[in-house]
């Protein structure tokens, strides 16, 4: 069966506009909130009332910018740190797992303690941010070596990890205050 068009995948060359890609941009951002409401409107909602509600949820006082921020902080540093991956052509599928366990080692400094428990903010927060680095850095080891040793797909294994550094982060959490099952 042949399609009413045709589709042919060309090599971009360099000579994009300087304004492409902000529009690109601010168009997708637009696009997406005319379809979400009509989609809203679709199912009786007013997007007006829905759009403003979510503008009062994320800016309307410092306590909610405060909040919002607190959580976008995470997202924001995970994507740039993608950014690394995908110039070199590389498919990481598994930062929210080095984000899991970087997460992990920074709290190694505080919860082991690394570090003595008098020290001072100075000292402890750039040691947590090291720590942090460290350990999304031998996360992504990992996949790094299948992949250059034995061709294994970077995306399947990260994506996998992903799921490993999860839940190994959530025993963690979830045996911190159970109750031992036998006496």
């Amino acid at each position: 069966m042949a399609l009413p068009f045709s589709v042919a995948v060309e090599k971009r060359t360099e000579d994009v506009p300087r304004w492409m890609p902000a529009l690109t941009s601010v168009g997708s951002v637009v696009l997406a909130f005319a379809f979400s409401a009509l989609v809203l409107w679709l199912i009786g909602v007013n997007p007006v009332q829905v759009y403003g509600f979510f503008l009062r949820a994320t800016f309307g006082s410092w306590a909610a910018f405060s909040d919002t921020m607190v959580k976008a902080t995470p997202l924001i540093l995970v994507g740039l740190a993608c950014t690394v991956a995908f110039k070199m052509k590389l498919w990481n599928i598994g930062a929210e797992g080095q984000f899991y366990m970087g997460a992990f080692f920074a709290s190694l400094v505080v919860l082991v303690p690394l570090l003595p428990t008098n020290s001072p903010p100075a000292v402890l927060i750039p040691a947590m941010a090291i720590m942090g680095m460290v350990g999304g850095a031998v996360w992504g080891f990992f996949p790094g070596v299948l992949k250059a040793r034995f061709g294994v797909n970077e995306i399947i294994t990260t994506l996998m990890l992903n799921y490993v550094a999860i839940l190994w982060n959530n025993f963690g959490s979830s045996t911190a205050g159970a109750t031992p099952a036998f006496r």
